[in-house]
């Protein structure tokens, strides 16, 4: 018993009009992106390494300002959450209580 597939590529060639109407289809597709094609204008090689040369210093950029930003953030969370402590451990010898606080380490 044939399989589908071979009834639809028999189809195709015998000329069943749903498949001759897609294969129009593609092939216009195929004809409108060949035109458009001609009509592009590609960058010049000088273009192109400008381009890639500011999209790399701008890359370096954006990378060493977040990581300066990253790094204040970082340390004045760390005296906050140090200075918290060492009021809770100030106040808990002040009161003579034994417990002790301990900073948060992540």
């Amino acid at each position: 018993m044939p399989s589908r597939v071979f009834f639809r590529i028999k189809a195709i060639f015998i000329g069943d009009p749903y498949y001759v109407t897609i294969m129009n289809k593609l092939i216009q597709y195929l004809k409108e992106t060949k035109n458009e094609l001609k009509e592009v204008v590609f960058p010049t090689s000088s273009q192109t390494i400008t381009y890639t040369v500011l999209v790399i210093v701008i890359s370096i950029v954006v990378a060493v300002t977040l990581g300066g930003v990253d790094l204040s953030l970082r340390t004045v969370l760390k005296k906050i959450v140090n200075a918290q402590s060492d009021t809770s451990t100030l106040h808990s010898s002040a009161t003579g209580s034994k417990a002790t606080a301990t900073p948060i380490t992540r």
